[in-house]
C-alpha cells in the first residue's frame, strides 16, 4: 500500500473505530468519501478493498459497504447436519466465508457433533447448519 494509500486509511480505520458498534452501520458512499478526503475515486475504492481484507469493513453487492460489528462472543458452536456432503460447493463456501469472517474476527469456532452437542460451551451460539431431524436435537 502506497504511502497516500496509507494515509487515507488510517484516516478511516480511526473514523470506523469510532462509529464501530454491535450493529452494522453503512459506511457513506464512495462518492461522498472521495469528495470529504479530496481523493479519487480509484484510491478511495483501493482504500476500502484493504480493510474489507482485514475485516474492518463489509461489502455487500448492489447494497453498499458497512462497519463491521465489534463481536462480543468470542466462541461459537458448530454443527453440521449429518446429510451435508462437505464436497457440496453450497455448504464448503458457507463453511469456508465462516471460518474466514471467524479468524478475521478472532472468534473461536468450536465444531460438534449431535453426540457431543451437550458438551459444549452452552454460553456461547450454536449455529447449526443443515436440516435435523426433531427428534435428533432432543437431549
Amino acid at each position: 500500500m502506497n504511502r497516500e494509500n496509507k494515509e487515507i486509511a488510517d484516516i478511516l480505520r480511526k473514523e470506523v473505530k469510532q462509529l464501530q458498534s454491535d450493529r452494522l452501520i453503512k459506511l457513506e458512499s464512495e462518492r461522498k468519501l472521495e469528495q470529504r478526503l479530496m481523493v479519487g475515486r480509484q484510491r478511495i475504492r483501493e482504500v476500502i478493498n484493504q480493510l474489507v481484507s482485514e475485516g474492518i469493513l463489509i461489502k455487500y453487492e448492489g447494497k453498499g459497504t458497512y462497519i463491521a460489528p465489534i463481536v462480543k462472543n468470542k466462541y461459537v458452536n458448530l454443527i453440521c447436519s449429518p446429510s451435508i456432503k462437505l464436497n457440496d460447493p453450497f455448504y464448503n463456501r458457507m463453511l469456508m466465508e465462516l471460518t474466514s469472517y471467524s479468524a478475521k474476527n478472532s472468534v473461536n469456532m468450536i465444531p460438534l457433533t449431535l453426540d457431543t452437542l451437550e458438551n459444549g460451551d452452552m454460553i456461547s451460539p450454536v449455529l447449526m447448519i443443515g436440516k435435523f431431524e426433531e427428534d435428533s436435537c432432543r437431549g
